[in-house]
């Protein structure tokens, strides 16, 4: 089963979950699922359906010769800029805005 296919899968068991009465336990366990996988996927579905949140950022000007850092967050989310913005980069992330 291919990724798409798996959310796809998840996704219609949470649809119908949420529309009857059951447990997460008990929903689970009528389906033959588990319900660590249940709570994961769980997880995966409501991140994927957040908008991703995109915040205004204001740079200063640097000299082109400046070298660039990449910082790659958990996420996969992969930010580049300036050496010289390393500590607004670094205060964005601990803010969670990045």
């Amino acid at each position: 089963m291919t990724n798409q296919q798996k959310f796809e899968f998840w996704t219609n068991h949470f649809k119908q979950w949420k529309a009857g009465s059951l447990t997460r336990e008990a929903y689970c366990k009528k389906h033959g699922l588990s319900v660590a996988s249940f709570g994961n996927w769980r997880t995966k579905v409501k991140r994927a359906q957040q908008p991703n949140k995109l915040i205004p950022v204001i740079t200063k000007p640097t000299q082109s010769s400046d070298p660039n850092i990449s910082v790659v967050l958990k996420d996969g989310v992969r930010i580049e800029a300036p050496l010289a913005l390393l500590s607004d980069v670094l205060r964005l992330i601990q803010t969670g805005q990045a």
